[in-house]
């Protein structure tokens, strides 16, 4: 009697051990199972009648983002449905595929894990497929029929690109001798109201001789800056006579500026001596004497080449408004 009751209650506890496992049930199913290439189509998973007394979840089913030819397009949260002590998990996805034809999801399963035990349990869900079918299009018009290539003859016109070639550079010189009559105009303008005002070039200059002549004696340690103004004076006379940008210019190209309105050799070499003594000075090639009869002197000497310089140019000028007059009064 003993021996039978004992086998029975290892039966039951058996039966009730197994009964508890299997009470859990996962599954999974799809809204539809089949699809367009790009379709989208809802994956729902669930564990269902899990007992959190007796058994602890492991881990969740693994669905991979891509595996397969599918998918995951968007993973929605876990939900949890809690009934007499038993708790539901429920969690839904959404799936697609790219790749024409039927498709096996991956595996689907979940382990849980039974306390006092070292083993856990993996609980599986049945297999489903996935068709993915491509749209018929043999029935559909072509929205646009395919013409063939049409050839495009180009034209070379050389008379045409000629013409708009000369035009071209006729436009360019018009516009540049614009730009220079009208900047040579303004300058011409400026300079008549500075004679107007009795404030020539040669007036201006001759004012800032006598300024510097009022600082002499200059100390030696200043003699480059002395020189400096002297030759910035000079300078600044040719600019404002002739018109031209001078500040800028090295000593030849001033030497080719006076050359070009001036044509007395004497005047001309004098000029040059001055404008090489200040550049010797200011590049320290020469140290002058610091006596300020020397630089008196020099100063006088830029003053007398500059009147030199401005009687000549006026005396070129009256010249060719002569010359002008006759040729004129010659056509008449």
């Amino acid at each position: 009697m003993t021996k039978k009751f004992l086998v029975y209650f290892l039966l039951v506890c058996l039966l009730s051990c197994f009964s508890v496992v299997r009470a859990q049930r996962v599954s999974a199913e799809l809204d539809k199972d089949k699809i367009l290439i790009g379709g989208q189509v809802t994956l729902q998973v669930k564990l269902e009648d899990f007992n959190p007394r007796l058994f602890t979840l492991q881990s969740w089913f693994n669905i991979p983002d891509t595996g397969n030819h599918i998918e995951v397009v968007r993973r929605g949260k876990i939900d949890t449905v809690l009934v007499g002590g038993y708790i539901t998990y429920i969690q839904k996805l959404v799936i697609t595929s790219f790749d024409s034809g039927s498709w096996k999801l991956p595996l689907l399963a979940v382990n849980v894990f039974r306390q006092g035990e070292s083993k856990s349990t993996e609980l599986k869900a049945p297999w489903l497929n996935l068709d993915v079918l491509t749209v018929d299009v043999s029935a559909m018009k072509e929205y646009h029929p395919v013409k063939g290539i049409v050839e495009i003859k180009i034209l070379n016109n050389v008379w045409l690109i000629g013409v708009l070639a000369i035009m071209s550079l006729v436009s360019g010189y018009i516009l540049w001798w614009f730009i220079r009559v009208r900047k040579r105009a303004r300058k011409m303008a400026h300079l008549s109201r500075l004679r107007k005002r009795g404030r020539s070039p040669l007036y201006r200059a001759t004012q800032q001789f006598t300024a510097l002549k009022k600082a002499v004696p200059i100390p030696y340690d200043q003699i480059k800056e002395f020189y400096t103004q002297v030759d910035d004076i000079c300078r600044i006379y040719l600019s404002e006579m002739f018109l031209e940008q001078t500040m800028q210019c090295t000593s030849e190209e001033i030497m080719v500026l006076v050359r070009k309105y001036i044509t007395d050799e004497e005047a001309v070499e004098e000029f040059r001596v001055m404008l090489v003594m200040c550049d010797s000075v200011k590049f320290a090639k020469y140290l002058p004497s610091a006596a300020a009869d020397d630089q008196l002197e020099f100063i006088e000497v830029a003053a007398q080449i500059l009147q030199r310089i401005n009687k000549l140019s006026r005396s070129r000028t009256k010249t060719k408004s002569k010359k002008k007059k006759k040729d004129a009064d010659k056509v008449d």
